[in-house]
């Protein structure tokens, strides 16, 4: 028997951390070859709705694990209206009762036969939002507490409640445009999450400071800047038009979701149709022309990817520096013996490369040339002798003041073991 779900039987039955780990054993599968995700396909044409233009979008993916295949399609409205200055791509809803039109099909692979037939509004803004929180899960910092969001709309609700189920957040920051609207949404979130909700006055005065960062906007344009993001930050955004190209391109690591994903190959449009955010795809931008070498998610989640720096990727984009904190110097007591002070003396962290160079006046004479270089010693038979072999005659006593403390010597003549 097939199953006919509505959005509110999806919003009951599943939950964000079974969205998260459904999401999580697929991707696994998809690394190991297992699972097949399809590829997005979207037809154009002009809708009859003044500036708007009619798009169908498929795609869908086989997962055996699962004994499940499914596809999803939408029929939509498309339009670019201006707000508050900036372009957005927005969803019309013309269907009857003021509807969107989305639907998933769930298939049964043994049998073929159709399983269950829902709206893909609430599964997908889950789906959504699980995707995000699974970078978080597997890239952020695991003690990042604060939290940035850059919108307060339909898809940044569920980002907030799989921000909060892979990590413990203590606040989060958020900025929308409509200050009404970002004052009732964090109300809203702080009320079903438990996480104190800030709205801020802008987007920068929300991500200066925070470990993670989400961006869940409709916009056709940059929202998020490299200049306000800090060291060691987490950056996730559902749509790459979201974030400057120089944040990513100066970001240590970046990891994808799909490169079919990054540019407009999947879009069919009858000639003469032109298509307002279509050149807002990421490698359709000279700067992020070879994002597409990028590891993806799964193969992070299956661990199978490599998440170094990724020097390949904008040779042209010098890594930024930032400061590194010098270790403090130990203070030793007075009467400490010579040798323990050399072996205590801190080393000087540059760039991260350390540096022996010692730290006591008598050594870092000596090692900057004011000195005579000391013989090397070296260990033989339970003896530390001074640059001669053993059974040798000791080296004659060089006249004139000694550059340097002599050693303790015992009634034998021979040098002491310390």
């Amino acid at each position: 028997m097939t199953l006919l779900l509505t959005n509110e039987d999806a919003e009951a039955i599943l939950t964000m951390n079974e969205c998260i780990d459904a999401l999580e054993g697929a991707y696994r599968d998809i690394a190991r070859g297992i699972a097949t995700p399809g590829q997005r396909s979207v037809m154009v044409s002009e809708s009859g709705q003044g500036d708007g233009i009619y798009a169908l979008k498929m795609l869908g993916g086989v997962v055996p694990s699962l004994g499940v295949g499914a596809i999803r399609i939408n029929s939509d409205i498309l339009t670019w209206p201006e707000e508050g200055g900036a372009k957005r791509r927005v969803k019309l809803p013309k269907a009857p009762g003021g509807r969107w039109v989305g639907l998933v099909l769930l298939f049964d692979i043994t049998t073929g036969e159709p399983l269950a037939i829902f709206p893909d509004g609430v599964v997908q803004r889950m789906r959504v939002a699980g995707t995000s929180g699974l970078g978080v899960k597997y890239m952020a910092r695991e003690d990042a507490t604060i939290a940035a969001l850059i919108g307060s709309g339909w898809q940044a609700g569920s980002q907030v409640a799989a921000l909060c189920a892979v990590r413990d957040i203590k606040l989060i920051r958020c900025f929308s445009p409509n200050a009404a609207r970002r004052e009732a949404f964090c109300q809203e979130m702080a009320a079903k999450t438990g996480v104190e909700m800030i709205p801020a006055t802008s987007a920068e005065e929300a991500v200066r400071g925070a470990d993670i960062v989400l961006c869940a906007t409709n916009s056709v344009g940059n929202v998020l800047y490299k200049d306000w993001i800090g060291p060691g930050a987490h950056i996730t955004t559902i749509r790459d038009p979201e974030i400057e190209p120089a944040a990513i391109a100066a970001a240590d690591i970046v990891v994808i979701h799909h490169p079919a994903n990054l540019s407009a190959a999947h879009i069919d449009a009858p000639e003469g149709l032109t298509i307002p955010d279509q050149d807002s795809e990421a490698t359709s931008r000279d700067e992020l022309k070879d994002l597409s070498g990028a590891p993806v998610l799964a193969d992070v989640i299956a661990g199978k990817a490599e998440l170094g720096r990724r020097s390949h990727l904008f040779p042209q984009l010098p890594r930024p520096r930032f400061p590194v904190r010098r270790r403090r110097r130990r203070v030793l007591p007075q009467g400490a013996g010579r040798g323990t002070r050399a072996r205590a003396a801190d080393r000087v962290v540059h760039r991260g490369r350390p540096s022996l160079m010692p730290k006591s006046g008598a050594l870092r004479r000596r090692a900057s040339g004011e000195a005579p270089a000391r013989p090397r010693a070296f260990r033989s038979r339970g003896s530390l002798r001074s640059g001669r072999p053993p059974g040798s005659s000791p080296a004659p006593a060089p006249s004139g003041p000694a550059p340097w403390p002599r050693p303790r010597r015992s009634p034998s003549g021979s040098p002491a073991c310390p």
